[in-house]
């Protein structure tokens, strides 16, 4: 493979290959007709899920920084780690999820999870990789004088706007249906 002239390009593959990634899982996720096959495709979209705020804050701040943050984004990583080995031993812990049953009702066969503490945990740390990706990016799209660089900026501003809908809309659509069960 041709080596990237910037590590920007490494952040902007890495960022593509985790929604590949987790675009694949979802689709397997939406087949599986049983429980083992449900999990599998579960943890491997999580091989990219956990991953995919991540690589856009890095991709974010090497575009208007030029750089990352070696002392920020070192425990960031951790938590993706500790993220994905726990969803990877899901069955063996309630760190993420307490609980995950299957049922075969409604559109396709899926699963149940009750959150564990870290869930909670991590959906506060993809709140903050959106705040601190948006913050950056209207920041250097407002200091930018170079058209071409601020329609960069800006494609990549629209890319975070559009992931911070997307995880309220799902959060807010995910409280309203554990509300009416109850």
């Amino acid at each position: 493979m041709k080596k990237w002239s910037r590590p920007l390009h490494g952040w902007l593959f890495f960022y593509c290959v985790t929604v590949l990634v987790n675009n694949t899982g979802y689709l397997a996720y939406m087949q599986a007709q049983t429980e083992e096959a449900a999990v599998l495709s579960w943890q491997f979209l999580y091989l990219g899920k956990a991953w995919t705020g991540f690589s856009l804050l890095m991709l974010s701040l090497e575009l208007c920084h030029g750089r990352t943050y070696g002392k920020f984004t070192t425990p960031l990583s951790l938590a993706n780690v500790i993220t994905y080995a726990s969803v990877l031993t899901l069955r063996h812990n309630g760190f993420y999820y307490k609980s995950v049953s299957f049922v075969q009702d409604g559109l396709f066969p899926h699963l149940v999870f009750r959150k564990g503490p870290w869930h909670h945990v991590f959906d506060a740390i993809i709140g903050l990789y959106m705040l601190v990706g948006l913050t950056v990016l209207f920041r250097s799209m407002k200091r930018q004088q170079d058209r071409r660089r601020k329609r960069q900026v800006f494609l990549i501003l629209l890319a975070v706007y559009f992931l911070l809908v997307f995880f309220y809309t799902m959060q807010r659509m995910r409280h309203l249906s554990s509300v009416r069960r109850a």
